[in-house]
């Protein structure tokens, strides 16, 4: 799998994860968007969001990685490093 099949595959799950989580910010969600852009962001919702991603790709993050989770491309960054490290 290439780079690019890596990251458009990851930037396109990853916003389904987030529209499935924050339905009511839908609209206002993509790649540029960042934590203080959702309401609803909160300590509860970021771990449902690290266990959906978990579970989605198949991977685990460290508390580091979580403490990172500061925007949605930053998110992509962090699982397409851990999936081309692993596959």
């Amino acid at each position: 799998m290439t780079d690019a099949t890596v990251e458009d595959q990851v930037s396109v799950r990853l916003l389904e994860i987030f529209r499935a989580i924050f339905v009511e910010d839908v609209a206002d969600i993509s790649l540029t968007t960042e934590r203080a852009d959702i309401a609803a962001w909160d300590s509860m919702t970021h771990m449902r969001l690290v266990l959906a991603i978990e579970q989605a790709f198949n991977i685990k993050f460290d508390v580091r990685d979580i403490a990172k989770f500061d925007s949605i491309s930053r998110v992509a960054d962090i699982v397409r490093e851990k999936a081309l490290s692993s596959g």
